[in-house]
């Protein structure tokens, strides 16, 4: 069934429901092997010459957008890396640049299927809580607004559905909806809860009252995270979205994070000793883009700090890619670049609760010491006593936030993809497999059917076939722009459409002639390539085309040898293929004179060989 319209994706405190995945997670050779057992053993060996034509047409396609994309980011990539020894460039030239890499990146998204952040659900990931438990908070000040404050001013109809905090400061895009699971008896936890429900919030609302009462509105804070608050417009977006017709392989997921297993203390004491299970929605893949902002002069290192040497101006260009895989919606900022995990609410109660308490103890001890005269030995060991429990409280509650930032760093170490160039490659080349995928079901499919499909017939067709055949459930779209298998089948002249909308196959070999001729024409040859070619067909002097070559290939010889000539260039090439024809030896190294051969002893260790580097 085809969708012309994308289904949106809507989130609420209770479920996600996501429009089902449109990337194609079978390989092509599980594709030629499957297609080969199709078509016999006649036209088997036709099917891996059919994927390697379609591969090498489509590929050429991809070259341009890839040399764009990079051309266009090299210079925000080196101001990323802080590299040193690049020139400056004009500010209004990288104004046009910059929004020229934007542009195309972010068609770049929408074809590869990628979504940008929505509001509701940003706001669905800052009301709940899953992997980490502790409050954190984003350093919006860490990122620049001038990149993307131009990006939108050029196209202003995009910002509407961008959340507001994150809208001129980062770019993030995410694709595919999974599900992620945990469970565990989480006490500590519970006990948060029940202070954070039972102690803070009457004390939030007394204070909010208060404030209001005063006029002093402006000093009201924010609710504490996991309270009930009014979900009314996204449940009606999820009764809207119901409504419609739905592709069969919509992805629903029912959230059952913290605030949802525990809406009020009572369920907290009711499951205070039993095993929660908990259960949230996850994308599959998520890509943020942004600028860090760096000042004119830069602030002074401290011990651990690794000194950039790199021109402040050019680090101010700076563009940072990341991708990371599997990242909950709830625990949605871990992708920030800048963050702040708090102390837990529960950790200041106790203390006061300790404080109060010692206080009491402390009169109490002062009082009953005053008449035995001793009262200053009471009042000392009283005040020992109230400042060692307060440490003893603090000092836990550090080490649970040390634990959480540590664990939230070593998730996303795991859990990163790439960065920089290498996110706009796996992007272009990503694509580029897609759509060998695509086009080769959709051409085998066709050919494989009884009778003539239309656009739609197909479609369905295609998606019958990857979930009976290998489980995948998917929305194929051949006919839509970001998809464009079908375009391009009719474009290279592998199907024919009449005027009723039915398509039908050409038969394979005809195929292969045709994809055959479609690359013979990619790259078309002007200049002195076409005397080279004319001279060597009629029996031209050899040297006379060897000079033609030369001159032709001059520019990229002296590219690749350094700045070489035509002759160098020749030179190498025939050395190059001399290398290459040999077999490899292995590398000696030669020892260092005056060092012996073999050390003259093993070197020391665990604990004794570290001491014994460090004082040597």
């Amino acid at each position: 069934m085809a969708h012309k319209d994308r289904q949106p994706i809507v989130v609420t405190r209770e479920r996600v429901l996501a429009p089902p995945d449109r990337f194609i997670p079978v390989g092509e050779d599980q594709l030629i092997h499957y297609f080969k057992g199709v078509f016999g053993s006649e036209l088997a060996p036709a099917v891996p010459v059919l994927h390697q034509l379609i591969e090498s047409c489509t590929s050429a396609d991809f070259t341009a957008l890839r040399r764009r994309l990079l051309d266009n980011y090299d210079y925000f990539g080196k101001a990323a890396e802080a590299r040193t020894g690049v020139a400056l460039r004009p500010g209004e030239e990288l104004d046009k640049q910059e929004l020229a890499f934007l542009a195309d990146f972010v068609q770049l998204m929408e074809a590869a299927q990628y979504r940008q952040l929505h509001s509701a659900e940003w706001d669905a990931a800052q009301a709940e809580d899953f992997l980490f438990t502790l409050p954190c908070h984003v350093k919006w000040s860490a990122m620049d607004t001038k990149m993307l404050r131009r990006y939108w001013a050029a196209y202003p109809e995009e910002r509407a559905e961008a959340p507001e905090e994150t809208a001129e400061r980062i770019m993030v895009f995410q694709r595919g909806a999974e599900v992620a699971t945990m469970q565990g008896s989480y006490f500590l936890l519970k006990v948060n809860l029940i202070i954070s429900m039972w102690i803070l919030q009457p004390l939030h609302r007394l204070f909010c009252w208060v404030a209001q009462q005063m006029k002093l509105q402006h000093l009201m804070p924010p609710p504490p995270k996991g309270g009930s608050e009014d979900d009314t417009a996204a449940q009606a977006a999820m009764d809207r979205v119901a409504k419609q017709e739905l592709h069969p392989a919509t992805v629903e997921i029912e959230r059952r994070t913290f605030a949802r297993v525990f809406p009020d203390g009572a369920s907290v004491l009711r499951q205070f000793f039993k095993t929660v299970k908990l259960r949230e929605a996850c994308f599959r893949d998520v890509i943020v883009l942004y600028r860090l902002a760096v000042p004119d002069t830069p602030a002074p290192a401290n011990e651990i700090e690794i000194i950039k040497e790199a021109d402040p101006k050019l680090m101010q260009r700076n563009i940072v890619l990341k991708q990371f895989r599997g990242i909950p919606l709830a625990d949605l900022e871990m992708v920030m670049p800048e963050k702040r995990v708090f102390v837990p609410p529960k950790v200041f109660v106790e203390m006061a609760i300790t404080l109060v308490g010692g206080l009491v103890a402390l009169a109490t001890a002062l009082w009953s010491g005053a008449k035995e005269g001793h009262g200053l030995a009471a009042a000392w060991t009283g005040l020992s006593l109230l400042a060692a429990r307060a440490m003893q409280v603090y000092t836990s509650a550090l080490a649970q936030k040390n634990l959480i930032e540590n664990t939230m760093g070593k998730l996303l170490y795991e859990r990163t993809v790439g960065s920089g160039v290498g996110v706009l490659t796996n992007l272009v080349d990503g694509m580029s497999r897609q759509r060998v995928r695509e086009i080769l079901i959709c051409y085998c499919i066709l050919l494989d059917s009884q009778k003539p499909l239309t656009a739609a017939e197909l479609d369905a067709a295609c998606e019958r076939f990857l979930a009976s055949q290998f489980g995948c459930k998917i929305d194929f779209c051949c006919e839509e722009a970001s998809c464009r298998a079908l375009p391009a089948i009719l474009k290279w002249g592998l199907a024919s459409e009449d005027k009723a909308g039915a398509l039908t196959a050409v038969p394979l070999p005809k195929a292969l002639q045709r994809l055959d001729e479609v690359f013979d024409n990619i790259y078309s040859f002007s200049g002195s390539a076409k005397n080279i070619l004319a001279k060597a067909a009629s029996g031209a002097d050899s040297s006379a085309a060897a000079a033609a070559v030369g001159e032709a290939s001059g520019a990229s010889s002296a590219t690749a040898g350094g700045g070489g000539g035509s002759g160098s260039g020749s030179a190498g090439g025939h050395a190059l293929g001399k290398v290459l024809s040999q077999k490899r030896q292995p590398v000696t190294v030669a020892p260092v004179p005056g060092s012996p051969a073999t050390p003259s002893k093993k070197s020391k260790k665990g604990m004794f060989g570290r001491i014994s580097r460090v004082f040597s």
